[in-house]
């Protein structure tokens, strides 16, 4: 198997792996069990395209315009490089929770929602955004074939 094409495929288990793991997580710094449940449903929808996302992301799905190749790989790199974009800023605000602002987004009129909460360290929220900041590694290593820690073999 190529190198790249070993990356994605880290890069998707890594994306289903870690990101069911932190929907896990959020489910289980509610308060009480109803509270939980409500925002199981809410967090369902996530989890089914965090799978669908990562399912194209291994299979390197991709829309070919026309039968060459390259505008398939293309397309799936866009994908990619979206996906580490928006798991940037959900990394950055995982980080803002931990750190005592809680920062949401407001569906309702489409824009941040901004609450001051009194301070304190919510361990889950780091372990949130340390997890976050693993997904966007492995998802910027495929995107743009960036090397490991470790040196490859040729």
């Amino acid at each position: 198997m190529p190198c790249r094409a070993r990356k994605y495929r880290q890069a998707a288990v890594a994306y289903v792996v870690l990101g069911l793991i932190v929907i896990g997580l959020i489910t289980l710094s509610g308060g009480t069990p109803e509270r939980k449940a409500a925002e199981l449903r809410a967090l369902l929808p996530g989890a089914f395209f965090i799978v669908l996302f990562a399912l194209a992301i291994f299979f390197r799905v991709g829309i070919a315009v026309t039968d060459a190749t390259d505008c398939r790989v293309r397309a799936n790199l866009n994908i990619v490089h979206l996906l580490v974009f928006t798991n940037t800023l959900r990394c950055l605000g995982f980080l803002a929770n931990f750190l005592g602002m809680n920062i949401g987004f407001d569906f309702i009129r489409m824009r941040p929602s901004f609450s001051p909460s009194p301070f304190r360290f919510n361990v889950i929220f780091l372990v949130s955004a340390l997890l976050m900041a693993c997904i966007v590694y492995m998802l910027a290593r495929a995107g743009w074939n960036l090397r490991g820690l470790r040196r490859e073999e040729r």
